[in-house]
């Protein structure tokens, strides 16, 4: 088998893996939903999204962001996996202690004082369960992470009808059932991978210490300015709107979170092979790959925008019913999101980690700016707007300047005119009404205009078909 047969096969192999465990569990957290939006106030949901996404500020930046140098260091294969853990480990557990002391004062400011154990034992959970996640992908155990992806939704599921559904708990239940089901994966986890817990406090190599640093460091200030793209508008949402509207705000990003999982699928499946390939100079995959996702996210994406009203319905109920218009702009935002992220494995993968900062910082700016002119004036929809904004800016200068790593060629007129018909689309779900023929019309345009990829893929399932015909 030649060297981008056995490629594709490994792509698409684990591909397949992650959209089994992926779907099983955004079907089971799809059913969280209208749970949550039916047992949880406006104001309820605000709360815990405000500890979610401080949680998600703290982890890079106490954290190092030391998990995604486990991932990398482990896909090179050519250090001890147990010294690249132990470090990963020592680094977590300091990261929480800091964390523990700097709280009081983090949650004093917002006004969620009273939420500090949650606060903190939701900070250790999730920081533990990410680099044992990122270990076992390292490790390329991937049949491993569906099964314990999915035992973890099962279980937050029960807890959660149980706590939130019957006993009424509310915020209390909500982050026991997190607490619960991430432990006991956590320890799923260690179990598994036959994890010698005392080899994490004996001493470490200092020279792959310094290179793990040196690979993660420069990703911390790029994690931040994600977390100013994807949640900065939440807190100046908050400030001027109150958190009844962040809680709206934050109900409508979960339809966009059905793209973000298609996006996530491929993701994971082409971390683990953007660093074989690239390491062994063929780079011309990163073109392939990237035209292909450009045509799956935006036929995804504009079928989401599509049928947006239909799906919010279903998954927001009649407290939240609200957050729909907010949906397809988000959606439009989540499409960029997904080829800057993309983009964002040129650099992982050559280990040149530093530009990640400023093109995400350059797109928290702009975030920043147009959330504290918009949203004074327009309340969410100024924030889907400037979320909008800011990932588009972040596609735009990635696209331009990883062609100094590797040069991604792609058809600039089609694809453009793809976009403008993207975001018309959305602004036309979003605030007027108009025949579900147009709607119609508009997909089976870009149907045509990605007819390309339809006849890629059939051609190469045509020939792995007939390989195995043959033997």
């Amino acid at each position: 088998m030649s060297k981008q047969n056995s490629f594709l096969k490994k792509l698409l192999s684990n591909t397949f893996l992650f959209a089994i465990g992926s779907f099983s569990t955004r079907i089971l957290i799809f059913l969280l939903v209208p749970l949550y939006a039916r047992t949880l106030e406006t104001k309820e949901y605000g709360v815990i999204d405000l500890i979610t996404v401080t949680v998600s500020l703290l982890l890079p930046i106490f954290g190092l962001n030391i998990h995604e140098a486990v991932l990398r260091f482990l896909l090179s294969k050519k250090e001890d996996s147990k010294i690249i853990l132990g470090i990963g480990f020592q680094v977590t557990i300091i990261g929480f202690i800091i964390v523990c002391l700097f709280s009081p004062l983090i949650l004093g400011f917002l006004n969620l004082g009273s939420y500090y154990g949650f606060f903190v034992l939701s900070y250790l959970i999730t920081s533990l369960k990410n680099l044992l996640l990122y270990y076992a992908r390292g490790l390329e155990k991937i049949k491993l992470i569906i099964k314990l992806s999915i035992l973890d939704t099962i279980m937050l599921l029960g807890c959660n009808l149980i706590l939130l559904y019957v006993y009424r708990l509310g915020i209390e239940g909500y982050y026991i059932s997190l607490l619960v089901s991430g432990t006991i994966i956590t320890i799923l986890y260690t179990i598994s991978l036959k994890i010698d817990l005392t080899y994490f406090f004996k001493r470490k190599d200092s020279n792959i210490r310094k290179n793990m640093f040196k690979y993660s460091l420069p990703m911390v200030p790029n994690s931040l300015s994600w977390w100013v793209s994807n949640t900065s508008d939440k807190y100046i949402l908050n400030y001027f709107s109150g958190v009844s509207t962040t809680g709206l705000y934050s109900m409508a990003y979960k339809v966009p979170s059905l793209l973000n999982t298609i996006t996530s699928i491929f993701m994971q499946a082409w971390q683990i092979s953007s660093v074989e390939e690239f390491e062994n100079g063929r780079t011309e995959s990163f073109s392939k790959v990237y035209k292909t996702l450009f045509s799956i996210n935006i036929l995804v994406c504009s079928a989401l925008i599509i049928f947006a009203k239909p799906i919010s319905s279903i998954m927001f109920g009649e407290t939240f019913k609200e957050a729909f218009y907010f949906v397809p702009i988000l959606l439009v935002a989540y499409f960029f999101n997904g080829l800057a992220s993309y983009l964002g494995t040129i650099y992982t993968s050559a280990m040149v980690t530093s530009f990640l900062f400023y093109s995400t910082a350059y797109g928290g700016i702009l975030n920043i700016i147009l959330n504290i002119y918009l949203i004074p004036n327009y309340g969410a929809y100024g924030a889907s707007f400037a979320t909008l904004s800011s990932y588009m800016l972040i596609w735009i200068v990635r696209l331009y300047n990883s062609k100094k790593i590797v040069k991604i060629s792609w058809n600039k007129l089609i694809d453009s005119v793809q976009i403008v018909i993207l975001i018309c689309l959305a602004l036309l779900v979003s605030f007027s009404s108009i025949s579900r023929y147009i709607y119609l019309f508009v997909y089976l345009l870009l149907l045509f205009l990605n007819k390309k990829m339809f006849i890629d893929f059939y051609n190469l399932f045509s020939k792995l078909l007939s390989k195995k015909r043959n033997r």
